[in-house]
């Protein structure tokens, strides 16, 4: 007489859903931008880099012809899409409007230092990402 615990997950192996994998294609900015009301963001970079969802999460990320700072909600991230290429993170944020507002900061910071709004130029260094 089989184990019933062997027959049923012979008969249910089918419906069993695969473990998530883990993006090695996402970097994140070495000098990440956080807004204040992300309480730890090693837990949310956890999350995002093993594909668990998140509600309240929006990702500041550089688009992918390297042009522009894009501004994501976390959930779109699950898509195939997003899985071929790299992914640049360069900042974190609660709400859109947190991320609107996080990005105005950057936008800021660059014209400070650099006296011209091109955050992609200003932000973006092979070396200021690490996995």
């Amino acid at each position: 007489m089989p184990a019933l615990g062997n027959e049923f997950m012979l008969r249910y192996k089918s419906h069993l859903r695969p473990a998530k994998q883990v993006w090695s294609s996402m970097l994140f900015y070495k000098r990440l931008y956080v807004s204040d009301k992300i309480k730890d963001p090693e837990i949310i970079k956890w999350r995002l880099r093993h594909r668990s969802g998140m509600i309240s999460v929006y990702v500041l990320m550089l688009s992918r012809d390297c042009t522009r700072i894009d501004i994501m909600h976390s959930a779109f991230l699950q898509e195939k899409f997003y899985r071929s290429d790299p992914l640049y993170i360069i900042g974190l944020a609660c709400d859109k409007d947190d991320a609107i507002s996080l990005y105005a900061d950057i936008v800021k910071e660059a014209v400070n230092k650099t006296g011209s709004t091109d955050v992609v130029s200003f932000l973006f260094h092979k070396e200021d990402f690490a996995k």
